[in-house]
């Protein structure tokens, strides 16, 4: 595996480990990016949990139908 793809060219089929190789290079910058900032979590499983009760919320009963009981549910959902 290359870890660098020079002359990337999107008609040219590449095989699974040149197209890892070049988003890795494409965006090393945002990779490893939690190791110098101790601050910013590896997953994000937290938003994810955080996010789970609501669309769990929407697929059961759908949506809300005034802004308050967005607003009292938002209230429950923190306790």
């Amino acid at each position: 595996m290359r870890p660098v793809i020079k002359n990337y060219d999107k008609t040219f089929k590449k095989i699974d480990q040149e197209r890892l190789a070049f988003a890795l290079e494409k965006h090393k910058y945002k990779f490893m990016k939690f190791i110098k900032n101790t601050n910013i979590p590896f997953d994000n499983n937290q938003a994810e949990r955080d996010l789970r009760i609501i669309k769990i919320k929407q697929k059961v009963f759908g949506c809300f139908r005034a802004q308050t009981h967005a607003a009292y549910f938002t209230c429950i959902t923190k306790i």
